[in-house]
Order: C-alpha cells, then structure tokens, then sequence
C-alpha cells in the first residue's frame, strides 16, 4: 500500500472539508420588460369661441399612464408649446390646429399624442315665436329668439323685413330678450316677418313667419 505524506494527506482533507474549486457564478436572471409608456390628451374635446377682440385659448393637458412610475419629461408642438404637463393653443380667428405632445421615461421610452384644437364659430340659430308681445291697429311686436356662441345682443348686424300688411320692420333687443316688429297698414290680413341675424365673423340665420292678423 502507498502512503501518503503529511502535506497531501491534509490537502485532501481540505478538498474534503471544503468541496470541489467554484466553478463561474451564474448570471442573474434577466429583468422583466419596462411597462409600456402612453399617453392621451385631456380634455376629450378641445374647443374655445373667439371674437375679433377677444382670442380664446385651449387648454390642453397630457395624461401619462407610466407603470413603472419613473421621472418623465415633455415636449409640445404644433400649437403647443412647453416642457410641462399642460400647454394651451390661442386663436384670435375661427380655425383649427393640430397639438402635439412627446413624453420621454428615465428609461428612453417614449410616447406621442396629438389631437386638434379648435376655435368654434358657428351660425346664430333663430326663430320667429308666434306669441305676441304687443298688437294694436297700427303695429305688432312677436318674441323672436337667437341663440350663437356670444350674448344675444352684441351680434354685428341684424335686419328685419316685412310683407303683406306689415311694413316696415323693426327690432330689439334688451337683457337678453328679443323682439321682432312692424307697422301695419291694415288692421287685418296676411303678416311676413323676416329676422336676419348676422355674427361678428359674417355667418348669418335667419327665420320667417307668416302671421294672419289679428292674432288670436
């Protein structure tokens, strides 16, 4: 039988006690996706009302939807401008224009919405009531109502015309409330009346009602 020496006899009881030499640490598993960067631009409906001394402004604000939480930086354009979550769009005229928002993650992810801005004008809508406010033999006045994106009594133009027995005509306006006149050459008989309203931007409505005198 061989015999060992001392040294080799205490280096195989080391190996013993210890194991075998490591071999490469193993690398840790891989780290899961980032969640996905979105975002969408609020309100849903971007719109203002502008008048020829007064430009309106759409405010507009990027809603980020970021899982993973993470620092986040913006950029606007278009009508837009900013590095912020808000920005806003001003019109002095009827029109419309395209915002845009980038936003960038701490990890480079990065997510795009746009929608369009819009500064709204549209037709003033009227009508001619058949109620009577005032009738005597000379003259009548009817409720007439008109409504647009301004108050009822500061459009540009308005014009009445009158046929049959009513000539003539005329029209008021006052706290809000509208009324549609004219002088009549007869007591009774067929009345036209006309109302034509026309905005600060040149869009006009218009209503006609054909009356048969005396009301009743």
């Amino acid at each position: 039988m061989t015999r060992m020496s001392a040294g080799a006899a205490v280096s195989a009881l080391v190996i013993a006690a210890c194991g075998a030499p490591a071999g490469p640490t193993p690398k840790p598993p891989p780290l899961p996706p980032a969640a996905p960067l979105s975002v969408r631009l609020a309100p849903s409906v971007l719109s203002c009302y502008p008048r020829p001394s007064r430009p309106c402004v759409v405010g507009v604000q990027a809603v980020v939807s970021s899982p993973a939480n993470l620092p986040l930086s913006y950029v606007w354009s278009g009508c837009g401008s900013g590095t912020s979550s808000t920005s806003s769009c001003t019109f002095d005229r009827p029109g419309e224009s395209e915002v845009v928002v980038e936003v960038t993650d701490a990890l480079g992810q990065v997510a795009r919405a746009a929608a369009m801005a819009r500064a709204v004008n549209q037709p003033p809508l009227v009508t001619i009531s058949s109620f009577a406010v005032f009738e005597s033999a000379g003259s009548i006045e009817v409720a007439a109502y008109a409504t647009d994106e301004v108050n009822s009594c500061s459009w540009d133009t308005h014009v009445v015309t009158a046929g049959g027995i009513c000539e003539r005509g005329y029209f008021r306006c006052f706290v809000g409330n509208l009324e549609v006149g004219a002088r009549k050459s007869a007591p009774a008989g067929q009345c036209e009346l006309t109302l034509t309203v026309t905005d600060e931007w040149g869009l006009s409505g218009t209503s006609t009602r054909t009356f048969t005198l005396p009301l009743r």
